[in-house]
This record gives structure tokens, C-alpha cells and sequence, in this order.
């Protein structure tokens, strides 16, 4: 590990500076707006549930599925690589992000696979996607992720027409957490997160519906290429852990302008799960062969 300033030695208890009112009563203020923030945006779900809106995704709104029962031991692990700007291009001629193609891409290898299996929902499936709450000028220690829900839109057909679907839902996500103090993000995480855990409880995975079908992660890494004793390292694929409810897991790496996945699952729940990073790979091609065609037709 290296340090760019040496580490400092740790203040004595006695030293350290009792809070003053004005603080506490600060901290309280931050709380109660934080806890207001989170009811709005809990009041906004509900009434997205109520009035059918697809693209807002509430926790529980997740289908049933093969990939959210118990699993066993068994494991399966396959990767996938692509060029960072060769899925920006795509993004942007769809008015999409990044993170919106590689949650396309992971849709197209879910839909396609599942479908062979007969096992794919009729209702779209979701993912759980971690968001960083950090700001960039924070020195701060520890984790500060919050997270979101998404469509996943399997159930359409159409690549392009999931890929907008998906674009909306995240983009409504979004939407949800702008304004919010950091506390708050983490307090509305928190909760959508809530319906996970008691699915951890004995004899309560899959028996009850779960929070969400997959968690999606995409995780910035170097911009630069790394050597380790003269060695170049060509890619770095993340590898994650699946647990009962949660029986597949996608993590996605940027590595010196290429992007990294990692497909881990449980290989009895997915059978052939190596053919997600093939499917994936193919919608990327299709996406990219539409995005042709309508450049023509204009």
C-alpha cells in the first residue's frame, strides 16, 4: 500500500473534542430533513405501484424467478470484454448512458437465455444497482453507496425498445435520489434493500417475492494500464458472490478505456450461464446494426 502523506497518529479519547450544542443540533436538522426527503420518495414509488408506471420500480415489483431461489454450492464464472467508447456510441445515439447499455446488454443475455430454458417471467425483471453517494472532494473513510431499482425490460422483444424502456426506468430512478442529502440517499437505500434481508430468514427464499432479480454493479477502475513486475495486465474481471435469493451476480470493471464483466452464478439455478457474455455480445452487435440503419434513413 502506498501513502501520498504520512498516516498521522491516532488522537487520545481524552483529546478528542466534545461535541457542542450547535453541532448536535445540526445533526438533528440533517436527520429530520433527511427522513423527509426519504418518505417523498417513498410516497413517489407507491403512487408509480398504484398507478402502473412501469418505469419507476419499487421494491417487492421484482417476478419470480430461477435466479432467485436457493442455491447450491456449484458455481459458474464467464467474462466479457468491450471497447469503453464502442459502448458509448451506442448511448448516445440512443439518448442513454453507459451504465443504461451495460444494463441493456445484461437484459438481452437474461431474456435470451431464459427463454431457451422456458424459465423467463412474463413481468420484467429488475436490478439492484449501487450508486456511489460520495463527493468527489470527500476525504472521508469507509463505503457510501446508496442504491437504485431499474426495469430491466425483459419482457420486450424489440432490442431498441428495451434499451428506452431501460434508459426511462433508470433515468426515473435518478431522478428519485436528486435533491436528497447524502444521509437521506442512504436511509431510501436502506429500505429498498429491506425486503433482501428478510428473504435471508429460514425457510423465506423462494417463498416470498424477491426485492429485485440481479445486482448489477459497474465499478470505475484504472484509466491507465497497470503492471505488476514488468507485467501488463490485459483486463481485470471482478468476481462477486451469489447467495441464497440471489443466485446470479454481473459486476462490470472499467480498465484502461476497455469494460470488464463478470458473470458469476449459481451453476444448478443457471445452467449454461457462460452464455450470457455471448448473448450480450450479440445485442451489442444488433443495437449497433440498427443504430446503422436509422443513421442511413435519416
Amino acid at each position: 500500500m502506498f501513502f501520498t502523506r504520512p498516516l498521522e497518529p491516532p488522537r487520545p479519547r481524552d483529546e478528542e473534542p466534545a461535541p457542542t450544542l450547535d453541532h448536535l443540533l445540526h445533526l438533528l436538522r440533517e436527520q429530520l430533513g433527511a427522513t423527509k426527503d426519504v418518505s417523498r420518495a417513498l410516497m413517489n414509488v407507491l403512487r408509480a405501484s398504484r398507478s402502473k408506471d412501469r418505469s419507476l420500480v419499487a421494491p417487492l415489483q421484482a417476478p419470480r424467478s430461477v435466479i432467485n431461489q436457493k442455491i447450491s454450492r456449484n458455481r459458474r464464472f464467464a467474462t466479457q470484454q468491450y471497447s469503453v467508447e464502442r459502448l458509448r456510441r451506442v448511448a448516445k445515439a440512443h439518448g442513454g448512458t453507459l451504465n443504461d447499455v451495460v444494463l441493456a446488454l445484461s437484459a438481452a443475455g437474461l431474456r435470451r437465455l431464459l427463454s431457451e430454458q422456458g424459465a423467463l417471467p412474463d413481468k420484467p425483471m429488475t436490478a439492484m444497482i449501487p450508486v456511489n453517494v460520495r463527493p468527489k472532494d470527500d476525504p472521508g473513510g469507509g463505503n457510501a453507496v446508496g442504491a437504485v431499482l431499474a426495469s430491466l425490460a425483459t419482457d420486450v422483444a424489440d432490442p431498441v425498445l428495451r434499451l428506452e424502456a431501460i434508459i426511462a426506468s433508470t433515468r426515473r430512478a435518478k431522478e428519485q435520489l436528486q435533491g436528497m442529502s447524502k444521509s437521506a440517499i442512504l436511509q431510501y437505500s436502506g429500505l429498498l434493500m429491506t425486503p433482501t434481508l428478510l428473504s435471508q430468514l429460514p425457510g423465506a427464499v423462494g417463498r416470498v417475492r424477491p426485492a429485485f432479480n440481479v445486482v448489477i454493479s459497474n465499478v470505475p477502475g484504472s484509466d491507465v494500464p497497470l503492471y505488476f513486475r514488468g507485467w501488463r495486465a490485459e483486463a481485470l474481471y471482478p468476481l462477486s458472490i451469489p447467495f441464497h435469493g440471489q443466485g446470479l451476480n454481473i459486476t462490470v470493471n472499467s480498465y484502461s478505456g476497455m469494460l470488464d464483466f463478470g458473470f458469476i452464478g449459481c451453476r444448478d439455478a443457471l445452467p449454461h450461464l457462460q452464455r450470457l457474455a455471448v448473448y450480450g455480445a450479440e445485442a451489442l452487435e444488433d443495437l449497433e446494426t440498427l443504430e446503422a440503419l436509422e443513421a442511413r434513413s435519416s
